[in-house]
């Protein structure tokens, strides 16, 4: 029986180190407005009210920043909301430096399914010896050779990971 496979993990302090390092990241971006991140990601209209309500909830949460628009502060009109990234944020962006890849690489349902069945995994007398095991009928490493697409995704993952 093979042993246990062990995936590696965001630590905080690896965030932390990377982004005390701005200078290994690429210079802040403009902060945007919820349209232009709407037209930018080539959102449905119709969901600008809901991305509005998530950017206010994550610039709460101290991952965006959140400051009106100096056109809208000068009495120039109706007052809109620009979001910039933070330290933090940046290393969700897709440049070299960030994690982005290894976030889309842990937020994948091959990844998170086995979560959602932690329980299910517990009572169960299979013989499984981890939820991924459990739900996958395989390793990682079974998963990833049956699993093209996770495979290229993992592996972009992994090599984003490594760069710390």
């Amino acid at each position: 029986m093979e042993p246990p496979v062990r995936l590696p993990q965001i630590h905080v302090a690896q965030v932390r180190r990377r982004a005390r390092h701005p200078r290994r990241h690429p210079p802040p971006r403009r902060p945007v407005s919820v349209p232009d991140l709407v037209a930018a990601l080539s959102l449905p209209a119709d969901r600008q009210p809901s991305l509005r309500r998530l950017m206010r909830t994550l610039s709460f949460s101290r991952l965006f920043t959140r400051q009106t628009s100096e056109f809208a502060a000068s009495g120039g009109g109706d007052e809109e909301q620009l979001y910039g990234l933070t330290p933090t944020s940046r290393l969700l962006v897709n440049d070299a430096g960030g994690l982005a890849q290894f976030v889309r690489a842990m937020l994948d349902p091959v990844h998170t399914a086995p979560c959602l069945h932690v329980g299910d995994w517990f009572k169960a007398a299979d013989g499984a010896a981890t939820p991924f095991e459990a739900v996958h009928g395989s390793v990682i490493w079974g998963v990833t050779r049956g699993n093209p697409e996770f495979n290229a995704v993992f592996n972009e993952g992994m090599a984003a990971d490594g760069g710390s």
